[in-house]
């Protein structure tokens, strides 16, 4: 996702909030994290996800990334029945923390496909795993800049 779509995004139904901003509190709970930055990495490898780069990933698999400009994909791995998270390595250290969380939204919320709804579902998820309102609130930020800063987002991330 581009950082620009951020701030062109629909709203989600407000069911959708709640779902995914329980889903998140309840993992920080369970994960025992009350600080941040939260570590995207940390919470998926907790979770018993695989994190592999794309240069790892088998070359069957690497066919369907072709004509795709993705930044990480999953999929279950019924043999070692946990979640794989194929990423690309490189880039913004901002963004990649966004795409671990934003593919941790996918496999929470039970995604199944790819589609609109499902992607702004996991950007929601992202962003919210990374940065929770009530955390912003307390957190003294005065705009999205400190925002950024202080949770270790993009500038456009942080501005949603």
């Amino acid at each position: 996702m581009e950082d620009k779509d951020y701030l062109d995004y629909l709203s989600l139904p407000a069911s959708l909030y709640e779902k995914i901003e329980s889903d998140v509190a309840d993992l920080l709970l369970q994960l025992n994290i009350h600080s941040y930055p939260v570590d995207p990495e940390e919470i998926a490898l907790a979770l018993g996800y695989e994190l592999i780069p794309f240069s790892m990933m088998p070359k069957e698999a690497k066919k369907m990334l072709f004509f795709k400009d993705v930044d990480a994909i999953n999929h279950y791995n019924p043999e070692k029945k946990t979640f794989v998270i194929y990423y690309r390595p490189d880039g913004l250290k901002e963004r990649f923390r966004f795409t671990i969380g934003h593919e941790i939204g996918h496999i929470r919320m039970g995604h199944k496909g790819e589609s609109e709804l499902a992607r702004r579902i996991a950007d929601y998820y992202s962003a919210y795993l990374l940065a929770p309102t009530p955390w912003i609130g307390n957190s003294g930020c005065e705009d999205f800049k400190d925002v950024a800063t202080e949770f270790y987002l993009s500038e456009p991330c942080a501005a949603r």
